[in-house]
């Protein structure tokens, strides 16, 4: 059985998944402490040695991207599904209670749960494009694990419910308000008190599920090269 991760550990490991998902290469140690608010190298390349040590990923020495998830390579054993609760929407629902309720479930690969037990991750459809910029678009299906809000107070991608609506944001919790920012230049961004009704974190985004249509994958429509 994997050894469990921090909150840190699983938040390096979900951004290095999204970030090979879309370049097709690792992250740099600088690119991985951009993301998750880490100025020195040297922290993340103790992070990076964390999640060696417990079978997560594995490390080429002196190579600027020797990065690698373990079972992620052509050849390697295939891991586990498990099953997990899916929310469409969040209308009409107190935000509480999406841990509680589903409209189905969905089979995920049970490496997308980035070491975190089954019991605190569901799955959730993003309500609008704020994030287009970080590759998650409207109808995506975002794989959450669930973090009370108290211990979402440093800058993360989350899942959120705005105004009855399940989206993803950067979040994190300054000067006794939650500031709340999208990607998408034409969303804005936003700030609430704890306990405005109308926002609400739910937890880290530990990676995205897209069902492409056939008209997006029609080879006329795809670009080689």
């Amino acid at each position: 059985m994997p050894l469990p991760l921090t909150d840190r550990q699983s938040q390096i490991l979900a951004f290095v998944q999204r970030y090979m998902q879309r370049h097709n290469r690792p992250p740099t140690m600088k690119e991985i402490g951009g993301e998750v608010g880490i100025s020195s190298t040297s922290a993340v390349s103790k992070s990076l040695d964390a999640l060696q040590t417990k079978g997560y990923v594995t490390r080429t020495p002196n190579v600027s991207r020797g990065l690698r998830i373990v079972g992620s390579q052509p050849g390697s054993s295939a891991s586990s599904t498990v099953s997990l609760p899916y929310i469409a929407d969040a209308f009409d629902r107190h935000p509480a209670s999406l841990r509680k309720v589903s409209d189905g479930t969905l089979h995920v690969d049970s490496s997308m749960l980035a070491g975190q037990s089954a019991a605190d991750v569901i799955v959730v459809a993003a309500g609008d494009d704020g994030m287009t910029g970080e590759g998650i678009r409207k109808g995506d299906r975002i794989v959450t694990h669930l973090v009370a809000a108290k211990d979402m107070t440093s800058e993360t991608l989350a899942v959120v419910v705005l105004r009855e609506q399940l989206v993803v944001r950067f979040i994190h919790f300054a000067r006794r308000l939650w500031h709340v920012k999208p990607v998408a230049r034409h969303y804005t961004e936003e700030t609430f008190e704890n306990g405005d009704s109308a926002f609400f974190p739910l937890g880290h985004v530990l990676g995205v599920l897209r069902f492409v249509a056939k008209t997006e994958a029609s080879p006329a429509k795809v670009r080689r090269g």
